[in-house]
């Protein structure tokens, strides 16, 4: 869902260009949150330093609840002195009277603003997990707990030569122990849900509380996503208690299995499970992400070495939708890692070297001239029994050298590399092709003879020839020829289809100008089924070309038949899959926006799919939660109510109109319409939302908390 995480309040007043305290000169505002607003000022005591100040938002309802939680964080942060944590210089009262507080100034940028989709390298992660684990268990060790860790509370500071120091900030709703401000009240729920352990959700938080956190914000900063929703949340750690994988992480190829078991103990559902000291979980993860990554140093920059490399990529990727793609990929490297021989290569990483390709996987082996091929019989056989999608490899053994590319991510270049890839590059889906120095190899010994079988030399790419080998037996591989080796073949065969086709074409000029005069196929059961006949004809011929006369005749027959314009037919009909491919595509990216927090590129996102698909009313309820996030409540409303005219029972679009309203302090109607959502949650329940789950979010959504107070409302969050 992208609904907003926070709001930000009413602030009527601009104070740049206002001195505070007669010493700092307010610049520019630099962020908003849900508590307050922060600006960049110069100290003119101190030779125009920069410094950050945050000042208390006005909060018409339940004010005092916010002052005495502006009042602990000041607090919190005066207790605190850690190269991890936002430093505190002092506070003071803004010329209207409205608290504020001073502090460090970072130059840098948000941690969430630095993720990519694919992850960030493992050096990265190590350093900042680390760095994260340290400054948390200081603030714990001073009976502070942060309560809303994530990406967007964590600047990077920028220290120069591509070196960051992880500061935490933001500790407006810590809870502190012992605290010298009389204690704001402990039932309230509020924080980000998305990061939030289930006692957390339950109003118990305590130190463990914010090392799940801290293991949610390592799942982003690996796999580009979080692992889980506020729905998915309790069916993801139920299936993690059981001994279940934690799914998102999969897509990061090369993760080690020690990683990802000690972010699985971190999210256990039990916080005794967990790791008491969040400075052990992340030590404990930095060294399990640099013990895999370490020992790929050696050798790098020496001599040629020899490799045994198996080059593969998925048929017809290109031609996927980017959903399709991401989930054959996320199969593939599956597979991959499933393997037997690979896991045996990576337990030694001199022996391996590994990298995606974008639409497939490149590995190089160097201790066995089996291992590659034993791997994609591994490999084959799995995706046989598990995926639909056509995989082609080539294995070649040569010289290669070890690199770094420019991620200094391990690498593996030259004509050992190249040949692999040409021989690959010869094959069609199910072939694992070899080279002749790979077969050679292998024919010494006896257990492959009769499994490896000679192709004949195939000219590839600068017509350099390379003699190639077909290995097939029992169900791994693909026991036809490659096409390339009858191309000649084909070349008549494309012919005759041309020929056949012009036919088509004529016929259909004559159809298409008499269209008006017939009637459409959905009417014409005849015609309907003559083109089926004719598809199915027609993507035999293309497979297998025209071998007899006969098969020539029933086409022009056929064609002449059911006067069918087969072109134009095949034409609408992708015209039609491709258009809800790219609103499908835009809506995804949209949310993929949406939940790192880029929210004028995920309207972009949203509003690209309300375009080409008007009639989804999902879309338009994310472009109105999109405009939420933005303040921007006019093109929201405009949003909601477009969704609502297309289903009246869209709980997303509900709860945004209940959202809007309570920004406008509207409260009955608020209240309404997220009775509304909760409604028609429960009533189309699905596995993606619950009543449970979205009454949870509505608990903890900062723009909700003025409702808080009100009885209806009150009623309304009752833990179903």
């Amino acid at each position: 869902m992208s609904a907003p995480e926070s709001h930000y309040g009413n602030s009527s007043t601009s104070y740049i260009g206002q001195l505070f305290s007669n010493r700092y000169l307010i610049q520019s505002e630099i962020a908003r949150g849900g508590f307050g607003i922060v600006y960049l000022a110069q100290d003119q005591q101190l030779h125009t330093k920069l410094v950050a100040i945050k000042v208390l938002l006005e909060h018409p309802v339940d004010s005092a609840w916010y002052e005495k939680k502006f009042k602990q964080e000041i607090e919190a942060l005066a207790r605190l002195e850690h190269p991890g944590i936002v430093s505190i210089f002092g506070s003071g009262h803004t010329p209207d009277g409205k608290p504020f507080l001073t502090m460090q100034y970072v130059k840098g940028k948000p941690l969430n603003v630095m993720i990519k989709p694919e992850g960030l390298s493992f050096d990265f992660v190590v350093k900042t997990m680390r760095q994260l684990g340290q400054a948390l268990s200081a603030a714990h060790d001073a009976n502070i707990l942060h309560c809303d860790m994530k990406p967007q509370n964590i600047i990077m500071q920028d220290l120069g030569g591509d070196e960051y120091q992880a500061k935490i900030v933001d500790f407006g709703i810590a809870k502190i122990r012992n605290s010298q401000v009389r204690s704001a009240e402990t039932t309230r729920l509020v924080g980000s849900e998305s990061y939030m352990s289930p006692e957390h959700t339950d109003g118990r938080p305590q130190a463990e509380s914010d090392v799940f956190s801290l293991a949610v914000i390592a799942c982003e900063l690996l796999a580009g996503r979080r692992p889980f929703t506020v729905y998915s949340r309790d069916s993801v750690l139920e299936a993690l208690q059981n001994g279940g994988r934690l799914e998102v992480l999969n897509s990061r190829f090369g993760l080690p299995p020690e990683a990802h078991r000690i972010i699985a103990k971190a999210l256990s559902n039990d916080p005794a499970m967990r790791y008491a000291r969040a400075r052990d979980f992340g030590e404990l993860l930095a060294q399990a992400l640099s013990t895999d990554s370490s020992s790929t140093t050696a050798n790098e920059g020496e001599d040629l070495e020899m490799a045994h490399t198996l080059f593969m990529d998925v048929v017809g990727y290109s031609k996927l939708p980017s959903d399709e793609q991401t989930i054959v990929v996320k199969q593939l490297q599956e597979a991959v890692t499933n393997s037997e021989t690979f896991q045996q290569a990576q337990r030694n990483r001199q022996n391996l070297t590994y990298k995606s390709t974008g639409d497939g996987m490149l590995l190089a082996f160097f201790n066995k001239p089996t291992a590659p091929v034993q791997c994609a019989i591994e490999i084959s056989r799995e995706l046989r029994a598990k995926s639909r999608f056509g995989l082609r490899m080539g294995v070649n053994s040569g010289t290669v050298y070890r690199s770094k590319d420019m991620n200094q991510i391990p690498d593996v270049a030259g004509a050992g590399v190249n040949i692999a890839y040409r021989v690959m590059d010869c094959g069609d889906a199910g072939h694992i092709l070899l080279s002749k120095s790979s077969a050679d190899l292998l024919l010494e010994a006896h257990e492959w003879r009769g499994r490896i079988h000679p192709l004949g030399v195939q000219k590839v790419k600068h017509d350099v020839p390379v003699h190639l080998y077909n290995l097939y037996f029992d169900d791994v591989g693909n026991r036809k020829s490659p096409q390339k080796f009858h191309h000649r073949k084909n070349y008549k065969v494309i012919a005759a289809v041309f020929a056949l086709l012009l036919v088509v074409g004529v016929t259909a000029f004559v159809v298409f100008n008499s269209a008006s005069k017939r009637a459409d196929t959905a009417d014409n059961p005849s015609m309907a089924s003559g083109e089926k006949e004719l598809r199915d004809l027609l993507r035999t011929v293309y497979a297998d070309g025209i071998k007899t006369k006969e098969e020539q005749t029933e086409i022009e027959q056929s064609v002449k038949k059911y006067s069918i314009d087969a072109t134009r037919l095949a034409q609408q009909e992708q015209e039609m899959k491709d258009r809800l491919s790219r609103a499908q595509m835009s809506l995804k990216q949209g949310m993929m926006y949406a939940s790192q927090n880029n929210y004028k590129e995920a309207i972009k996102e949203f509003a690209h799919s309300v375009q080409i698909d008007p009639d989804s009313s999902f879309a338009w309820a994310n472009l109105a939660a999109g405009y939420l996030s933005l303040n921007d409540l006019q093109q929201a409303q405009i949003a909601c109510e477009k969704s609502l005219a297309i289903d009246t029972q869209n709980w997303l679009a509900h709860y945004n109109l209940g959202s809007l309203y309570a920004k406008r302090g509207e409260v009955d109607n608020a209240i309404e319409e997220l009775s509304k959502a909760v409604q028609f949650v429960e009533e189309n329940s699905t596995p993606k939302m619950t009543k449970s789950a979205l009454v949870n979010y509505i608990k903890s959504d900062q723009t909700l908390i003025p409702l808080h107070t009100n009885s209806k409302f009150q009623q309304l969050i009752v833990r179903p």
